[in-house]
């Protein structure tokens, strides 16, 4: 964990799989003082006092039943007690309540490998391998709309955020050429913003942006 200045405040963690240990972590989610980091390798969400650190509880495990897991990579929460995992190499969407009770699953096209939900309750997932982001109603049980760059096709998009204006930015790594994409809230209008292999994406109340920078080792904000 860092200030916002950059400067290392705690460290949260080890290798391992035990309790509060982490084997690949992946997508982190910040909701109220809890701290909720997805593990690819572990199949589980475990989660943290935000402010000291201490593990407190986990959720998930492997397979493809409900509350099972495979590949969890980012997460989103509703602002409702909802949160939602995406659950990669199960191609959906999984939600669960704050403590880990298994609430619906979101059945996407192909592999999902992130998710955000917009001021208006929408649920809009990166889908890896199609190259594009489905949007579902805020019940998760309707797709509404498939959309992708207006000036061509995201190739292997990672990262979703939002912000409260509905404005919209994915990251994409490109065989080298990476970008992160933002999109009006029409979706008609991209500005193309060129970074190294980013991957997440995570947006601040004051409108900044950070994006995680996989080949230079660093977090750059924006």
């Amino acid at each position: 964990m860092v200030n916002e200045d950059g400067t290392a405040v705690r460290r949260i963690g080890s290798k391992g799989n035990g309790n509060g240990q982490f084997e690949y972590p992946w997508g982190l989610l910040l909701v109220g003082d809890r701290l909720y980091v997805s593990d690819y390798n572990l199949n589980r969400v475990q989660y943290f006092s935000a402010t000291t650190g201490q593990y407190i509880g986990q959720f998930g495990s492997k397979g493809n039943g409900n509350g099972q897991l495979s590949g969890p990579e980012g997460m989103s929460t509703d602002g409702k007690g909802n949160i939602f995992v995406a659950d990669y190499s199960n191609k959906r969407v999984q939600v669960f309540k704050e403590d880990g009770t298994f609430v619906q699953v979101i059945q996407c096209d192909s592999a999902a490998s992130d998710v955000a939900v917009d001021n208006e309750g929408k649920i809009h997932v990166i889908i890896y391998d199609q190259h594009h982001v489905q949007v579902f109603s805020p019940d998760g049980k309707t797709r509404l709309d498939t959309y992708n760059n207006p000036a061509g096709n995201f190739n292997d998009p990672d990262g979703i955020a939002i912000d409260d204006e509905g404005y919209i930015f994915v990251s994409v790594y490109n065989n080298g050429t990476s970008y992160l994409n933002a999109l009006c809230p029409d979706r008609k209008q991209v500005k193309l913003i060129s970074v190294s292999n980013p991957y997440g994406i995570a947006l601040d109340k004051d409108g900044y942006i950070y994006v995680t920078d996989c080949n230079d080792k660093r977090i750059t904000k924006y």
